[in-house]
Parts: C-alpha cells; sequence; structure tokens
C-alpha cells in the first residue's frame, strides 16, 4: 500500500511489486503518477480513478479499493439492492444471463434490478435539456472519469456539462425512492471511476460500488455456479434502447438524439485522446453540438476492470445479442429529480520558472537543446516535462535513463582510473585502445601507446590465447624483466564489443620480499647445520679431554693412597717421644 493512503482514496501502488518501470507515468492520462524514491505512488489529488494505470501496470502494482466485504456485511444486515450496469451482458452467455437475478438473489440481495433502467431516464432528460439549450456546447455527464477530468483540468467547460445525474445515480435514487430510504444500494460495474462517485454526494443515492471483478471473487467465495440456478427475471425491465449505453453512441441512441459519424452536432468519442480533441474543437466552435464522450475506448465495455477475456468485437455482439433478444419495457418518467451540479474543482499546478528549469536541465547535462533527447523513457514526453515535474515533486531526476547512464559511464571510468590495478583494453586485432594510469605507472608508457599493438610493450602470446578462443580466460604469474616487473594477469574477452580486457596485479614487491625470505631462511638453515657440527665436533674433544683428565686422575688417586698406606704403617712402631706422649697423659 502507498504511505499515507486514506480510505477516500480510489487507486494506488502496491509498493512492494513496483518496479520503477515508469509504464504508469507514461500512460497516465493526467499525470496523477508521482514517484518517490524510485517507486510510484498514485497522488489522489490528481487522479480521476480512471483506472489507466491499473490496466497498464505490467507488475500488477496499480490496484483500487476493494468494497466487496462491505457488501457481504450489508446484505447480512438488511435490506440491499443491487443496481446492475447494463455492460454487464457481455460477460455472460444468454443462458447464464437467464440465471443471473437467482445467482444475485442468493447472494442476499432483496432486490435485483439493472441500472439501463437509470440510463434511459438519464437519457430522456439529456435531451430534453439539449432541446432546451441549442447552440451551445452541451456534454453527456455519463462517465465519471470525464467528468472529473473536465471539473479538474478542464474547469472552463464545468458549465458545458449536461446538469444530470449519471445513470447509477439516477437508478440508486429511484430504488431508494421506491424500496425506502433505509434500503442499501450497491452499484456493480465495469469501472473504477464509478467509486467516485459515492463522494461528495450528500445523501448518497448509491452505497457501495463494486466491480465486475469483486463480483466474480464474491461467486468464487460463495461457491456460486450459475448452472446450478434456475431462470427467473430482474424485478425491473428498462426500455429495450438502454441496454445498448454501454457502447458508444449508446446515450445518443436512448435519447433518440442522432448518431450520425458523418456529422459534428451530435458527437460520441471515446478514448482520452480523442476526447481531448473534441474538446478543444468544441469549445471554440461557432456552432454548438453535443459531445457524447467515454473515457474507456470502445465504451463501457472496455472498462479497466471488467474482468472478461473476450475479445472487444465479442463483448459488442454480446451486448447486441441481449438488446436483440430483449423485450421492450414500460417507459415513464423518473419518479425523483435527476438534477445534479457539477461544480469546478481546479487542481492548482506548482508555479515554475524558466530560470528554475534551466538549472533542473542543467543538472541532468540537458542544458543544450540538442542534449534534450525528449525519449519519453521516464515516462514524460519531454526532458522539460520531466524537469517541470521534478520541481512539483512528482518527479526525480534519476528517472533520466540517459542521464544516470551517463553517471554511471563515469563511476565506471573514474573506478577504472583509480584502481590500483595496470588495465588495458585491446581490440580484436590487439591493438591498444585505453590504458589506465596504473597500468602506464607499471609498465612506464604514456597514452601514446594507444594504436599501438600489445607487442609494442610485451609478449602478445597469453592475449592471442584470448582472442583466438582457445580460452576464455587467460591467467597466470608472469615476469616481466624489462620492466623489473612480476604480474599476475588476467586476460578475457568482451564478447559483444569484440574487445579484450588485461588486468595486471603488481606482485612485483611480494614475490622479492618472498625470495628474500626463502634466501633468508636457507641462510639460516645452513647457519643452524653449521653451528650443530661445531658442536658435536667440540662435545667430541671434550669427551676426549674428560677421557684422558679421568686417567690421569684415577692414577693420581692411587698413588695418594699409596702413600696414605705407606704413612699408616710407619705410625704402628712407637717410639720413646709417643711414649712420652702418653705418659705425660
Amino acid at each position: 500500500m502507498e504511505f499515507g493512503q486514506s480510505r477516500n482514496q480510489i487507486v494506488f501502488s502496491n509498493r512492494a511489486r513496483c518496479r520503477d518501470c515508469y509504464r504508469c507515468v507514461r500512460v497516465c492520462p493526467v499525470q496523477a503518477i508521482g514517484i518517490r524514491d524510485g517507486q510510484a505512488y498514485v497522488d489522489q489529488r490528481r487522479c480521476i480513478a480512471c483506472g489507466t494505470c491499473i490496466r497498464q501496470c505490467p507488475q500488477k502494482a496499480k490496484s483500487y479499493r476493494k468494497d466487496l466485504a462491505e457488501a457481504m456485511d450489508s446484505v447480512r444486515s438488511g435490506r440491499t439492492a443491487v443496481s446492475l450496469a447494463p455492460s454487464f451482458a457481455c460477460l455472460f452467455e444468454e443462458w447464464q444471463i437467464r440465471r443471473l437475478p437467482s445467482a444475485l438473489r442468493k447472494l442476499g440481495f432483496g432486490y435485483v434490478a439493472e441500472a439501463a433502467v437509470g440510463a434511459e431516464w438519464a437519457a430522456v432528460q439529456t435531451a430534453r435539456h439539449v432541446r432546451q439549450h441549442p447552440g451551445r456546447l452541451s456534454i453527456v455527464s455519463a462517465c465519471p472519469a470525464v467528468v472529473q477530468y473536465i471539473q479538474r483540468y478542464r474547469p472552463e467547460l464545468c458549465g458545458h456539462i449536461v446538469p444530470v445525474a449519471s445513470p447509477m445515480r439516477a437508478h440508486g435514487r429511484a430504488l431508494k425512492a421506491k424500496l425506502g430510504a433505509d434500503v442499501k444500494v450497491v452499484f456493480i460495474g465495469p469501472c473504477v471511476a464509478k467509486k467516485t462517485e459515492l463522494q461528495g454526494d450528500g445523501e448518497p443515492a448509491v452505497d457501495l460500488v463494486l466491480t465486475f471483478e469483486e463480483l466474480f471473487e464474491w461467486f468464487n467465495a460463495a461457491g456460486i455456479q450459475l448452472a446450478d440456478f434456475e431462470e427467473s427475471d430482474f424485478d425491473e425491465r428498462p426500455p429495450k434502447t438502454a441496454r445498448l449505453y454501454p457502447l458508444e453512441g449508446g446515450c445518443l441512441k436512448t435519447a433518440a438524439l442522432p448518431v450520425d459519424y458523418c456529422e459534428t452536432k451530435h458527437i460520441t468519442v471515446s478514448g482520452i485522446e480523442a476526447i481531448c480533441d473534441v474538446l478543444d474543437a468544441a469549445a471554440t466552435a461557432e456552432e454548438g453540438c453535443v459531445v457524447e464522450p467515454l473515457f474507456c475506448a470502445q465504451g463501457c465495455i472496455n472498462g479497466p476492470v471488467i474482468g472478461c477475456e473476450k475479445t472487444l468485437f465479442e463483448r459488442k455482439c454480446a451486448i447486441l445479442r441481449y438488446y436483440n433478444a430483449s423485450e421492450e419495457g414500460p417507459v415513464c418518467d423518473p419518479p425523483v429529480d435527476l438534477g445534479q451540479t457539477f461544480v469546478a474543482d481546479h487542481i492548482d499546478q506548482t508555479p515554475v520558472t524558466e530560470e528554475q528549469i534551466r538549472r533542473i536541465l542543467e543538472k541532468t547535462g540537458k542544458q543544450n537543446p540538442e542534449d534534450q533527447l525528449n525519449c519519453g523513457a521516464c515516462g514524460y514526453s519531454t526532458c522539460r516535462q520531466q524537469a517541470m515535474a521534478v520541481l512539483r515533486q512528482m518527479a526525480e531526476p534519476e528517472m533520466c535513463v540517459s542521464w544516470v547512464r551517463r553517471l554511471a559511464e563515469r563511476q565506471t571510468d573514474r573506478i577504472i582510473e583509480t584502481s590500483p590495478n595496470g588495465i588495458i583494453t585491446l581490440d580484436e586485432h590487439l591493438t591498444i585502445l585505453h590504458v589506465n594510469s596504473s597500468f602506464k605507472r607499471l609498465f612506464m608508457c604514456t597514452d601514446a601507446v594507444c594504436g599501438k599493438p600489445i607487442s609494442y610493450l610485451m609478449d602478445p602470446a597469453p592475449f592471442q590465447t584470448v582472442a583466438s578462443g582457445r580460452q576464455e580466460l587467460f591467467e597466470a604469474t608472469i615476469e616481466h624483466e624489462k620492466y623489473n616487473l612480476i604480474c599476475r594477469e588476467i586476460i578475457y574477452a568482451l564478447q559483444p564489443e569484440g574487445q579484450i580486457v588485461g588486468i595486471f596485479v603488481n606482485l612485483t614487491r611480494a614475490v622479492h620480499n618472498k625470495r628474500q625470505f626463502d634466501q633468508l631462511q636457507a641462510q639460516t638453515l645452513e647457519q643452524a647445520q653449521t653451528l650443530l657440527r661445531h658442536q658435536v665436533d667440540m662435545a667430541g674433544k671434550i669427551a676426549e679431554y674428560l677421557g684422558k683428565s679421568t686417567a690421569e686422575s684415577e692414577k693420581l688417586l692411587v698413588n695418594l693412597m699409596q702413600i696414605a698406606r705407606n704413612s699408616t704403617d710407619k705410625n704402628t712402631d712407637h717410639g720413646p717421644w709417643q711414649s712420652a706422649i702418653y705418659t705425660s697423659k
């Protein structure tokens, strides 16, 4: 859902599905789609609920307010009547149409009627107004999308809208007058814009509006199959001609006004572009005319939520078959007043100056007229329109594809130029096209090498391997002695462009450091081995010295022991001095 979406908002974006393709911006007839943070949103104030974006969005990100739950509650809580738009006949086969009233009653509707009854009254009142105001422009009020378009974007034409309620409102007022003001009236049709007619209508003639899509959802939820029901009639039968109302010219024909494509006093037109052309011409015409505008091409049988897979021709044929097979209904005056006032609701555009537009164009690189491609990729017809939308906060500069591409290219160029790795680009003939700053530093060259063969700088064999197709990717570490350089080289082909790219990662310092480390390691190992040999030799010598010393020590000890024995033997013979010593004791 959109941020800040209100209950009154009819059309909105599903932000999870929106993929910033700008299709909705492109097709919206009133530029009611804004872009914020790369995602589309619907500006409720500008939107006329025509449903074009719903129909055109490829991601199904545009949707409309569903009122099915309220309708289900309504039929459960009390008396409810249904008003079925006359375009329903193009959705069903003849046998299904005869069973449809029974199925609707099964859903809980106490009164089942065709809105074509109200269409007859609205058409007759329109014809009466036209006869009372000859010589002036009269715009039929049946299509709510066209009415809102005029009120908001062509307010000067508001006074020319025929002041008669639409068929839906006319029928709703009549049903409440007939059945009681407490009866809930539910209108079912192919149009999203009909939901807007519930707003600002004082005492509403219709309480809820469902689309045919919602009706089919209801049938599926209730398990309703038309083949299971008996045939029955609607509670009201409209005049036969009113069943042509959903076709181009249907209103004029129902009003018994001429429908002739070869005259200009009674004009039937469909599709917003054709409507704008007719309104522009009719507003300035000296003679008056009646214009029956239908927003959807070929009329209401092409409503944006009609929920039908038949072709438009098949739908038209179905309407005509139903018309031809119908019995004539009673013609009577409306039981209620069908007057309707249409007030201008002009959209005030935020004023922008030429200087502001110039600054936006300059920001996106379009200050010169030749730079303004007007490609329409952003959703706007011209670069100037997009600039104005940016100033009104309905668009973003990033919506311009060509500008974003130029930014990306500049960013890519900057990345290549500032890369610490050398990058070279060759054509299919191995001629140098471009070298970045790092490559020029590594291989001591300048831009002057561009246009020369790669062999001018180095061995071309790796590039030839890729260019010939023998390898998709060449990767190896190569030493360039001429430049005192060792590189990890990655070479590959850019197939669409027919170019060869080489990336050179400088490994010189790393390889030299490794070589120094390996040399130091080898020297250390050799020194350790030498030291070990010295230690072993010294240990042997020490052992030899210890052996000699031990033998001499042993001999010395033997001699000392012999001397000690001899001394002991002499002391055992007592002389006169020893006797004297003992005597003194």
